[in-house]
């Protein structure tokens, strides 16, 4: 970790292709690629209704596009360290979690290794020198922890982020079902529904090392699952494992929930704050919805209230991502008033099969950011909007009107 020392980024699919039993070899270094080793292409479905009564014209185009992504694998490393959220160090090179880079994915990172946020840069200890692809690490004074026995490292982007942890972290559990249950997990569950999420996910406590991401870990034998879905958009896999575990929540069905995000320290600071959820959450109760605040409620409460709903309508923000436990066929009613994350949402809901409506809400600017406004919605237009969907599911079910 000497100061002249420079490392390169590079894209794990370069590294050796491995065979399965490859990687529990001591001294094996290099990739193994998940059937059908290939590229995977998926259909980001349209909504089924864009709504815009105030005209805030967040969104002009919101149709279906077609979502690339790179194949599946793990990495087997040896003698790595990990710095930061996901950055890894070996051999003057530099890796994490994604694969099948091109310029402008390099050119991206490298911008995040370069800012002095510790958010954007990942609290990688990394920053490029003059430009290049080339990388200066400076762990710092950093704690050096050794972990000697094998171990998977789930880390990943935003590992503070309950949606992020929904999409990136709990997916790689469907890339490790053939590795052995003696090795050792290295994941960042920095809250107690994370923890929870990964025991009823089948990941016991005795497996679980906790990342410390201002922590540098050296990794004697490392296998690191790459990231499953780069946009969001579930693939058959993690469909899976979430269907799985939906089934054992699934009771009655048909609630009708309104995802409050009042009671989130957050809101109170005026970040993506609902100025009139009171009045919109006092509307949806008079057609039979419950308020529900995801924050209050342990993770098993949260699959069940979603598992168990047939319309959920809330405010875009990581609390909706729970919808991955929903049933195909469930409608959402998601409120957007900012264009920096629809591509992920539309990816998740088309994903899951949900039946999506995008329902814009006006922006209500501040003088000291221009992310995370605060937000008001046309309430008579979610109202009648929400009227007119709970008619189609009632005949649907075939209830006599």
């Amino acid at each position: 970790m000497s100061g002249e020392e420079y490392y390169k980024l590079v894209d794990p699919l370069t590294f050796p292709l491995l065979k399965f039993g490859d990687m529990f070899s001591d001294e094996s270094w290099g990739i193994w690629i998940e059937p059908p080793q290939k590229q995977r292409k998926y259909l980001r479905r349209s909504p089924e209704f864009h709504d815009d009564p105030d005209k805030c014209k967040v969104f002009e185009n919101l149709d279906s596009v077609i979502v690339t992504y790179p194949p599946v694998g793990i990495i087997k490393a040896n003698d790595v360290l990990l710095s930061g959220f996901r950055s890894y160090v070996a051999n003057n090179l530099v890796f994490n979690d994604e694969l099948d880079w091109h310029d402008g994915k390099f050119e991206q990172q490298l911008f995040r290794f370069a800012s002095p946020d510790e958010h954007r840069n990942e609290r990688s200890g990394l920053r490029p020198v003059d430009g290049r692809n080339a990388l200066h690490f400076d762990p710092a004074s950093r704690k050096v922890v050794e972990i000697a026995e094998p171990v998977i490292p789930l880390c990943s982007d935003e590992p503070e982020n309950y949606g992020s942890f929904i999409f990136r972290v709990l997916p790689k559990i469907a890339s490790i079902q053939q590795l052995p249950t003696t090795y050792k997990v290295l994941v960042g569950a920095k809250h107690d529904s994370m923890k929870a999420l990964l025991g009823i996910f089948g990941i016991s406590k005795d497996r679980i090392i906790l990342h410390d991401d201002r922590v540098i870990y050296k990794l004697r034998r490392a296998l690191i699952p790459t990231n499953r879905n780069p946009h969001a958009f579930l693939d058959e896999a993690t469909v899976g494992i979430f269907s799985r575990v939906r089934a054992k929540f699934t009771t009655t069905g048909g609630r009708r929930i309104f995802i409050s995000r009042k009671s989130l320290s957050s809101t109170a600071a005026g970040y993506r704050a609902l100025v009139n959820a009171d009045a919109l959450g006092e509307a949806l109760e008079r057609l039979g919805f419950e308020t529900v605040f995801p924050e209050r409620l342990s993770a098993e409460e949260q699959i069940e209230v979603f598992a168990n709903a047939s319309i959920v309508v809330g405010q875009s923000g990581a609390a909706m991502f729970n919808v991955a436990f929903s049933h195909p066929g469930t409608i959402v009613v998601d409120i957007e008033s900012e264009g920096h994350w629809i591509h992920a949402h539309l990816c998740l809901f088309s994903s899951l099969g949900l039946r999506t409506v995008i329902f814009e809400g006006m922006a209500i600017k501040r003088e000291d950011r221009d992310i995370h406004l605060p937000l008001a919605v046309n309430v008579d237009a979610v109202v009648s909007r929400v009227q007119s969907l709970v008619l189609l599911e009632q005949v649907s079910a075939g209830v006599n009107l």
